[in-house]
């Protein structure tokens, strides 16, 4: 037995949970809801959503990555001996991992190579990371006798 689902007007959201790819369905007739990429794609108007949603980040990225790298003039970063407030983000940009700071004092961020803040800032970039970590409550040896 097959589910009929509405027509989608397009995606709106996107995230990674357990390992697949959800997206945020604007439904035609219906409130939005979570549909995984493999259902997207299976039902009539799924694919044109999809390419139209990726398009869509694809451009905001790109202008937000333009305006962003174009930082000449900010007279921020650890060559101006300013001080880190909080690594806000991560992303590759090309095929080099940048993190997104925002420095102290400044209400300005900046993509930095990766590299230099794992050196000049390591226990920052730790915690950044075990901010993002979840870790799973391991179940009792009693439930699961050997």
């Amino acid at each position: 037995m097959s589910i009929e689902y509405p027509l989608p007007n397009c995606v709106l959201d996107s995230k990674i949970k357990r390992g697949k790819t959800w997206f945020k369905i604007d439904w035609e007739g219906y409130e939005p809801t979570w549909i995984d990429h493999d259902r997207l794609l299976s039902i009539n108007g799924g694919k044109d959503a999809l390419e139209n949603y990726n398009s869509s980040v694809l451009a905001r990225s790109n202008k937000m990555e333009e305006m962003l790298l174009d930082d000449e003039g900010l007279n921020v970063g650890f060559e101006n001996g300013d001080k880190v407030e909080e690594i806000v983000g991560a992303k590759y940009i090309g095929d080099v991992l940048h993190v997104y700071i925002l420095w102290e004092g400044k209400n300005i961020c900046t993509f930095v190579p990766a590299t230099i803040v794992n050196e000049k800032i390591p226990q920052k970039v730790i915690e950044f990371y075990e901010r993002r970590l979840k870790f799973e409550t391991p179940i009792p040896r009693a439930i699961y006798p050997r």
